[in-house]
């Protein structure tokens, strides 16, 4: 009996023992450290930043400044400039740029007033220094040359900018027919609507070009009637005078605005309508309608003074038109 007791503690004491190192190992379990969680890295997108054509041709440009380097004096059509026109590329520390690409816009035609323009490209040479050499002139005008930068591109921002740094020079052709006779038949107006019988408008034109070149030039007659009529105006010229002369200055002079005094002043508004004939072929060289406002402290100098301007600024018009 007392052997069978001792075989019953023994086993709960090793079941007493086997319960305890349960409950210390769950123990550990619980207090072991956290595992370090993994780091996933997301991929760096990379950003190009690509410069505009307008940004890329600043960059280039930013130190450099065009200048005219030579220009020729006016001439007359049919007769070469007496020199070439050329520009002048440098830094802002005075160096020339070689090999710089220019654009010279040049007119190339001239239609009654309206001037059409053509394009070269150049490059400039060891000193920086561009030339465009005309071909002779073959037309009257009074415009201007351009030189800039050439850029091959259509788009505009960089056109303008191109523009920007652009320079100019006068390009100046006068008419050739000054020395070779003509008539000017001019009918002025008054402010009623009536046509006058003296000619001072024809008379102020006829001093504005003789003092600007022009000979064997005189008043000439144009019956009222004929005004509107071009190939009448020209066989009454040519039953009269023939081929002795080259051209007519014909129109009429008329108000616009009667003349108003305004306290101490008076001013008025005058308008010409006028057309440049070729007198052996009864072709219209040249035509044009121009209006001047004068002022002045009587009534007939405010008259004469708006005939004086206005022949000065068709006297000026004939010249690098017809």
């Amino acid at each position: 009996m007392k052997k069978n007791i001792l075989i019953a503690a023994g086993i709960i004491l090793i079941t007493g023992i086997s319960c305890k190192t349960s409950k210390t190992a769950v123990e550990s379990y619980d207090t072991a450290p956290d595992t370090p969680a993994e780091t996933i890295s997301a991929p760096v997108e990379t950003v190009v930043y690509i410069k505009s054509e307008k940004e890329i041709f600043e960059e280039k440009t930013k130190d450099i400044a065009l200048s005219i380097n030579s220009s020729p004096p006016q001439t007359v059509n049919g007769t070469d400039f007496k020199t070439p026109f050329s520009v002048k590329v440098k830094k802002v520390d005075g160096s020339p740029v070689e090999n710089f690409p220019i654009l010279v816009r040049y007119p190339s035609k001239n239609e009654n007033g309206n001037i059409s323009f053509s394009e070269e490209e150049l490059s400039t040479d060891a000193e920086g220094i561009a030339v465009y050499i005309p071909k002779t002139p073959s037309f009257s005008c009074n415009t201007q040359l351009d030189f800039l930068p050439y850029v091959p591109t259509s788009d505009e921002e960089v056109i303008k900018a191109a523009s920007s740094l652009g320079v100019s020079a006068p390009w100046k052709v006068r008419t050739n027919l000054a020395r070779k006779g003509g008539l000017i038949g001019l009918v002025d107006y008054n402010a009623k609507g009536a046509a006058l019988a003296d000619t001072l408008s024809s008379s102020f034109l006829l001093k504005e070009l003789m003092n600007n070149g022009f000979s064997n030039i005189g008043n000439f007659d144009i019956p009222r009637s004929m005004l509107g009529d071009r190939q009448a105006v020209y066989k009454h010229v040519n039953n009269i005078v023939g081929n002795s002369v080259s051209y007519l200055i014909y129109g009429t002079i008329k108000y616009l605005s009667p003349v108003e005094k305004n306290d101490k002043t008076y001013s008025c508004t005058l308008e010409a309508d006028i057309s440049c004939m070729d007198i052996k072929t009864g072709n219209i060289l040249y035509s044009t309608v121009k209006s001047v406002t004068a002022t002045d402290t009587t009534e007939w100098k405010v008259i004469s003074s708006a005939r004086a301007i206005l022949a000065k600024e068709l006297g000026q018009a004939i010249i690098f038109n017809m």
